[in-house]
């Protein structure tokens, strides 16, 4: 699918770059970064949001209860259905890898939203590729059926 094409090419950008990952290669949408040491993960995360990446930082717990591994949670799931393809996800992957290994200053985080910017600023929030084909008489019943949706009322 393509969700996962593209959570793989996610992967493939962050290695480029240099980023550490686990569990690889993806099965499903997540890709687990590992925080870089040193990092905390909170900081990072709220750092990426303020560039327009939105990751979960959390611990992945081992079978040993004093193991785990921070990591940063990252999913293709949204970025697919906003149309973005193998070459977008490996260019989010390297960027976000190359910001890792950055100062991470205010400098760094504008210009990695500069890049997401560029990468969606044509899109729709939704592409309309997930969307069914709708069978309607009337233009009305049309829009009236794709924002039910969209925001689940009838």
């Amino acid at each position: 699918s393509q969700v996962l094409a593209n959570a793989r090419a996610l992967e493939d950008g962050l290695k480029s770059a240099g980023a550490k990952l686990l569990c690889s290669p993806t099965e499903n949408h997540l890709v687990l970064l590992h925080t870089p040491a040193g990092q905390d993960g909170e900081l990072l995360s709220g750092k990426l949001a303020e560039a327009g990446l939105l990751v979960k930082p959390e611990h992945l717990m081992t079978s040993a209860d004093s193991i785990s591994y921070p990591i940063l949670r990252l999913s293709s799931l949204d970025a697919t259905t906003r149309s973005l393809d193998e070459r977008d996800m490996r260019k989010v992957g390297k960027t976000l890898g190359e910001f890792l290994l950055s100062s991470q200053d205010d400098r760094e985080i504008k210009a990695v939203n500069k890049v997401i910017r560029k990468l969606v600023e044509n899109l729709p929030l939704f592409s309309e590729d997930w969307l069914p084909e709708l069978e309607c008489t009337q233009d009305d019943d049309a829009d009236f059926m794709l924002k039910a949706m969209i925001h689940g009322y009838s």
